[in-house]
C-alpha cells in the first residue's frame, strides 16, 4: 500500500543514523498513558512516554482491501523491569477503557539528540474488548478497530447526545436534538395543499 508523508518525515527519514521507535497512546478515563519502545522516559508532543521496550507487541494491522486499517490486536505485557509490574497492568486492566482512544506511531531517534525527530501514525482508532491473561508472563490483550471503521457501518437506531457522547464525550453537536419542542416529530405534507 502507497503511503503519504509529510516533507518533515521524510526529512527525518532522508537523515545520516535514524532509529526507528514505537509510540504508544492509551487515553483512559483517568488519564493518558503514553509507551515508547526506547528506554527510560521520552518527552514527546507534549507527553512523557514510559519505557516499553519489548512490553507491547502488535499482532497485526488488517487492512481493508481499500488500504483502510480496519484492527489491530496489541497485547501489553507485564515485565517489572521495563516498569510494568503486574499491578500497573491490573491497574491498566481496571481503568476505563472501552471505547477509549489508541493512537501508534512510528517515530524517528535524532541522533545528536537523542529525542523524537518526528512521528507518522501507523494506527488511530479506540479499544474495543481486552482481556487479562495470566500465564508465564501476564498480559492484556487488546483488540482495536480504527476509527476508519465508523464510516462503513450501517445506521441503527437514532444519533442523539448520549449516543454521540459515547463516542467523544467533550462533542457538544448534537446537544439540544430532540429538545425543540418536538420539530422532529412534525408530519411532512406532500402533493397539494
Amino acid at each position: 500500500m502507497a503511503i503519504s508523508i509529510s516533507t518533515a518525515f521524510q526529512t527525518a527519514l532522508d537523515g545520516d543514523d535514524r532509529e526507528g521507535v514505537g509510540l504508544f497512546v492509551f487515553e483512559f478515563g483517568t488519564g493518558t498513558y503514553a509507551f515508547w519502545t526506547g528506554a527510560g522516559e521520552m518527552p514527546y508532543n507534549g507527553l512523557t512516554y514510559m519505557a516499553g521496550g519489548s512490553v507491547i507487541e502488535i499482532d497485526s494491522i488488517v487492512e481493508k482491501a481499500n488500504g483502510a486499517v480496519g484492527r489491530m490486536n496489541l497485547h501489553l505485557n507485564a515485565d517489572p523491569e521495563k516498569g510494568i509490574s503486574d499491578d500497573v497492568l491490573i491497574r491498566l486492566f481496571d481503568e476505563d477503557w472501552h471505547n477509549k482512544k489508541v493512537l501508534v506511531q512510528y517515530g524517528l531517534l535524532d541522533p545528536d539528540t537523542g529525542q523524537i525527530a518526528h512521528a507518522m501514525v501507523k494506527f488511530r482508532g479506540r479499544l474495543e474488548h481486552a482481556e487479562y491473561v495470566e500465564g508465564e508472563v501476564n498480559r492484556i490483550e487488546a483488540k482495536c478497530v480504527s476509527t476508519s471503521i465508523d464510516l462503513s457501518r450501517s445506521g441503527g437506531g437514532y444519533r442523539n447526545d448520549s449516543t454521540q457522547k459515547l463516542i467523544d464525550p467533550n462533542d457538544t453537536s448534537l446537544e439540544g436534538i430532540g429538545t425543540l419542542g418536538g420539530a422532529l416529530e412534525k408530519d411532512a405534507k406532500w402533493g397539494q395543499a
